[in-house]
């Protein structure tokens, strides 16, 4: 068994490159995220048969052990050449996984099953291919079949092994490509036909799910687009309706990301509506940006974290903690995948905190950034004040909301995008 490891940053190349390594017998992947999980697998599990790591992680406090690895692939941001490493550019990930395998100089069989998120299987009626489940028998891993091809998925049954700590399901790695692109047109054709805030919610939580596992491509991004025009076909039909679309949004059994993203995506773009120069394509793009700004973050506790002191008090550990701090930056890196992403969303995902390198929280917003920047950050904090008050049962004071903003951002200029914002709730 060949041992790997992956020592890379969580974005785009890093689950594709997972995926790919998954499917092949022989191999057994490991995935490290920071220096510390690097040194505590070397110490537990030894030195892997290959690595593949990020540029930035190759530091001097690491050479002596990274010296000991003899296979080492470098994956960088530009075309370059690191010595005693073969070096590939993070978008020809599949080239790099291809030379691993020619340089072992052995054939690999691919893996008869591959897994995929346990679940998936709640946002489908029925399967287009056989289903497993993996179980322990005498011993010994083994699987059984937990729905055939065009049976209906029994949600009972899927939420009974939720709840036992099922994480993954099984399908034949041949059927893996069609079952999940099936989930994705299912859910992108009932989103169009019903494009209720419960519908939508699903889809973008099924879109984020599948990027996790098989990145950009044309099974994720098709429910990707899907939730963009359906949300700017709401902000459209929403004219004159604008509360009572948001007290829908808040009441909808959705997840608090979509919340996040829709509400901050409505608000912004009453904004832009406002603006003499805002057009559909500003419109767009914020809604893009704003399902797309947090990609990174797995938790739902991160998506209210928006300073450092905010950061510092949760309860996260100080692993995800750093998640936290560089999520801006990790989702730029996820969104170089994506080449059909609108102008300029990257640059507005990599500093939506303020701060342009994509680390960290800016304590005050500047007033250079981007128009764009300064709007979503203002109708971030305001729908995050929202989503807490709703979540909490509690009477929901609007300008109660305002003055928090005002005290947080303390600026003229940021105050006049503020009373921008207000005139969405008050005439």
């Amino acid at each position: 068994m060949k041992k790997v490891f992956l020592f890379l940053k969580n974005d785009s190349a890093l689950p594709m490159i997972q995926v790919y390594l998954n499917g092949y017998k022989g191999i057994q992947v490991f995935v490290q995220n920071d220096a510390t999980s690097f040194s505590n697998d070397l110490s537990f599990i030894g030195f892997p048969d290959a690595l593949f790591i990020e540029e930035a992680f190759i530091t001097n406090d690491l050479q002596q052990s990274l010296d000991q690895i003899s296979q080492k692939i470098c994956v960088t941001n530009e075309e370059k050449e690191i010595d005693g490493y073969r070096c590939f550019y993070k978008k020809n990930w599949e080239k790099a996984c291809e030379d691993f395998f020619s340089s072992l100089g052995e054939n690999l069989e691919t893996e008869e099953y591959s897994d995929v998120p346990f679940h998936l299987l709640k946002k489908i009626d029925s399967s287009i291919c056989d289903i497993y489940l993996q179980i322990s028998k005498n011993g010994l891993p083994h699987r059984v079949k937990l729905f055939h091809a065009g049976e209906n998925i029994e949600q009972p049954t899927v939420e009974k092994y939720l709840d036992k700590g099922v994480r993954n399901a099984s399908v034949k790695s041949s059927d893996k490509a069609q079952f999940l692109n099936y989930i994705s047109n299912q859910m992108y054709t009932e989103m169009i036909l019903t494009p209720t805030d419960n519908i939508v919610g699903k889809a973008l939580d099924t879109a984020l799910i599948l990027l996790k596992d098989i990145g950009f491509n044309s099974t994720s991004t098709q429910l990707i687009e899907g939730v963009v025009e359906a949300m700017n076909a709401k902000l459209s039909s929403a004219k004159g309706k604008d509360l009572l679309a948001i007290k829908d949004l808040l009441n909808s059994k959705t997840s608090r990301y979509f919340k996040k993203a829709h509400l901050v995506s409505m608000l912004s773009g009453k904004i832009i509506q406002n603006m003499d120069w805002g057009t559909h394509t500003h419109q767009n793009l914020l809604t893009f940006v704003s399902i797309m700004a947090d990609i990174s973050l797995e938790q739902e506790e991160m998506l209210f974290l928006t300073d450092k002191k905010s950061l510092e008090e949760s309860s996260l550990n100080e692993v995800d903690k750093s998640h936290v701090w560089t999520h801006a930056r990790d989702a730029f890196h996820m969104i170089q995948a994506y080449k059909d992403r609108p102008l300029e969303a990257d640059l507005l995902i990599l500093e939506h905190h303020g701060n342009k390198n994509g680390v960290g929280f800016s304590e005050q917003i500047g007033t250079s950034l981007n128009k764009l920047t300064i709007i979503y950050r203002i109708c971030e904090d305001f729908a995050i004040e929202l989503i807490k008050l709703n979540e909490m049962n509690v009477d929901v004071k609007i300008m109660d909301i305002f003055q928090h903003l005002y005290i947080k951002h303390d600026k003229k200029v940021l105050h006049l995008v503020i009373e921008d914002l207000k005139k969405c709730f008050i005439n």
